[in-house]
């Protein structure tokens, strides 16, 4: 709920970022809003998504502490264009390093695994945490 909750919160802004540079006919600005907009629920996506396969994905310029702060910034100096740029370029890192991270990390559990011997069938088809395959609890929603 907390994370979710966190996202909704960080579309609002920039949601309502968008809706301004909108309505004052700032095409390219709306635009660099967007791409904010999607790098943001990116970085908190692509470790959600990680982090379904694996115990933890650490990494990343951009978390939702340093994006808040820097809306924050953008929105008291008035200097927001700079900000969704910087927003836009390190969240869109953010997210790459985190698949890399995370692709680093599955290839090390699959080199493992193969070392112990592990059937194919199980490296093409591992068992899904929802079914405690990564040693969490199974999980019910």
């Amino acid at each position: 709920l907390d994370s979710t909750l966190d996202r909704l919160a960080d579309m609002t802004l920039l949601v309502g970022i968008g809706v301004h540079y909108g309505s004052e006919g700032e095409t390219v600005y709306l635009l660099l809003t967007c791409w904010a907009l999607v790098a943001t629920v990116l970085v908190s996506y692509a470790k959600a998504r990680a982090e379904y396969w694996l115990p933890q994905v650490d990494g990343g310029l951009l978390e939702r502490g340093e994006r808040i702060g820097l809306l924050a910034i953008g929105a008291i100096l008035g200097v927001m264009v700079p900000i969704l740029w910087v927003i836009g370029v390190l969240g869109t890192y953010t997210v790459v390093q985190r698949m890399i991270e995370a692709h680093r990390q599955m290839s090390r559990m699959a080199a493992d695994a193969r070392r112990a011997g592990a059937p194919q069938s199980f490296l093409e088809h591992p068992p899904s945490p929802a079914r405690g395959g990564n040693g969490a609890a199974a999980k019910h929603e």
